[in-house]
């Protein structure tokens, strides 16, 4: 059987090579870049406030991460054979080669675009508010979301998902670093994770319920069979240069929860036994931050540093979208009333 996309014509490797990263993303890339874009602003903001307010109830970002890597193991290395095989180079191209069915193809299409859009406004909410906070108001919200906008377009137009790949192993490091020195600065400021939790239980927040636990095993299907639904990752499968490749990027991400996920929940709970008054719990990882610039030169840079992991954690996640609604749109939306298939690719 031929090509699926084989009706693109000559422009086929140009959208390719843009939106794929002409499939040759290796093990390190790969994960650098589907890590930074899994991990977002949340991250480093969301899941401190949850451990903050709710103590070890926070740990079902780990078990949902290592469930989600365990559900896409079954998914994602025979969507790489089979989108190579086939040269597919849309998102949608295997619900429409296996199904042969327009009205399904337009639907999951503007099902992606939805939740795809409601996931940039997200994140570029989340950074101008980074950005209002860190500049003491000085920065406009809607000044910095315009930067930010058209500092991804600007290197999103030029490289493609080759550049956001790379941009996202830098950021990724940035993240890195900010996560593991959670490792160091608990003992450092708090005693060790006894020391500093040993608070948690007179406050309740040490004790799941019956409720939490419906709610934990809910929110860990929901997460293990959504993430497969969200371009910016199905194309970062299709990006990979093998199989092989694929499943070597999952069994990383299945690792890379306990050094990002665990210390940040970490975080709330350790600020929570300190700081126990804070007037929003969202001030948990800031609160964190601020122990760590008090104390001394050294940490003051270390703590600059973890700072910027917030920022580079949302701008990691916003270039994976936006470039995934690039790709939708103009593969799946305009791509068909196009007739010159070089002008769809510009």
């Amino acid at each position: 059987k031929k090509s699926v996309a084989g009706g693109h014509g000559g422009s086929n490797t140009k959208l390719t090579q843009h939106y794929l990263a002409s499939r040759g993303l290796g093990t390190i890339v790969l994960t650098a870049t589907s890590v930074a874009s899994i991990y977002s602003g949340y991250t480093l903001v969301g899941i401190p406030a949850e451990g903050y307010t709710h103590g070890f109830f926070v740990v079902r970002w780990v078990g949902a991460i290592t469930l989600n890597c365990l559900v896409l193991t079954t998914l994602a290395p025979r969507l790489q054979w089979i989108s190579s095989s086939r040269g597919y180079t849309s998102v949608f191209d295997l619900a429409r080669d296996r199904f042969q069915c327009r009205p399904l193809v337009v639907l999951c299409t503007m099902m992606m675009l939805f939740s795809t859009t409601a996931y940039i406004w997200a994140q570029f909410t989340s950074f101008a508010a980074t950005m209002t906070r860190l500049s003491g108001g000085n920065i406009p919200p809607m000044a910095s979301a315009i930067c930010l906008g058209v500092l991804l377009s600007l290197y999103e137009m030029l490289g493609g998902l080759t550049a956001v790949a790379w941009t996202d192993v830098l950021q990724g490091m940035v993240m890195g670093f900010a996560t593991l020195m959670v490792f160091y600065y608990q003992f450092v400021l708090y005693g060790g994770m006894e020391a500093g939790t040993k608070t948690l239980s007179e406050t309740n927040t040490a004790v799941l319920t019956k409720s939490d636990c419906i709610e934990w095993i809910d929110f860990m299907l929901g997460l293990a069979f959504s993430l497969p639904f969200f371009p910016h990752f199905v194309s970062r499968v299709m990006a990979s240069k093998n199989a092989p490749t694929t499943r070597r990027m999952l069994m990383m991400i299945s690792v890379t929860t306990f050094v990002v996920s665990l210390p940040m929940g970490m975080v709330g709970m350790l600020v929570k036994g300190k700081h126990p008054d804070l007037p929003d719990r969202e001030e948990a990882f800031g609160q964190f931050i601020v122990d760590v610039l008090s104390n001394g030169s050294i940490s003051y840079a270390i703590g600059s540093i973890m700072l910027s992991g917030s920022v580079a954690a949302i701008m990691s996640t916003a270039d994976s979208l936006l470039i995934a609604l690039s790709h939708v749109l103009t593969v799946d939306v305009f791509g068909p009333w196009v007739s010159n298939k070089h002008t769809l690719v510009w």
